[in-house]
């Protein structure tokens, strides 16, 4: 290994930006190298709800050997729900609850109340597959309009309400999210997850705010209008 990694965070489900998932193979891959360099995982999985088929965790592979998981319910409920939970060994959770003693004396306990009231109640199950539903038409909703600009989606994801979409050859997408904020149109350019030259080619957008049709009207409005400023 090139460098001596201490730390890797990420999502094994329903990655952000790309909206991918992790295969068992690789995940067992990854698992072998953190333990041979006794690199620490902290598997984000505040998405997991949204999967329609649950993919491969690092913590359930590993039995939490070098790996803590954290989530939230801020995605599934609400934002306003600052609410989420912690799963490592003991060890780990003692040091982390120290720190959060440290720096954090009042956590919410009317909002702990509410989730946990809230995930005992038999509808919640009903809840998280009619969001799933809905993110499953948004999402073919939003290829086939994408599709019809020319924007095409790099991978179309089973679940989740992401997609990492590459652009036309010719417009980059600072310049066009730039351009659409003209019309009060907010997008996410690959450059902001993103280094490498490539990603000006990229945005991701999230499904769940492409339901209205305003939204591709802009895009192909500016993306026509940054075409007839390269000619």
């Amino acid at each position: 290994m090139k460098h001596s990694p201490k730390l890797y965070i990420t999502n094994s489900g329903i990655h952000n930006p790309t909206g991918t998932s992790i295969n068992i193979s690789t995940a067992h891959k990854i698992l072998k190298i953190a333990e041979e360099h006794n690199v620490l995982i902290v598997e984000d999985d505040v998405y997991s709800d949204f999967e329609r088929v649950p993919t491969p965790k690092y913590a359930f592979l590993s039995d939490f050997e070098h790996v803590i998981q954290i989530s939230s319910f801020s995605k599934s409920l609400s934002a306003s729900f600052r609410c989420g939970y912690i799963v490592a060994k003991s060890e780990y959770i003692e040091i982390l609850a120290k720190i959060k003693i440290a720096s954090n004396f009042n956590s919410s306990q009317l909002n702990a109340v509410l989730v946990h009231n809230t995930l005992k109640d038999a509808q919640y199950r009903r809840y998280l597959e009619y969001m799933q539903h809905r993110l499953n038409d948004a999402r073919y909703y939003t290829v086939h309009q994408l599709k019809g600009l020319g924007i095409e989606p790099w991978i179309i994801p089973k679940s989740g309400m992401f997609l990492w979409c590459e652009l036309p050859q010719g417009i980059s997408a600072n310049a066009l999210a730039k351009s659409c904020r003209e019309d009060h149109l907010i997008l996410v350019a690959g450059t902001v997850f993103s280094r490498a030259k490539s990603a000006d080619q990229f945005i991701r957008f999230n499904v769940s705010h492409c339901l209205d049709q305003h939204i591709f009207d802009v895009l192909k409005k500016h993306m026509t209008r940054l075409r007839e400023r390269v000619v």
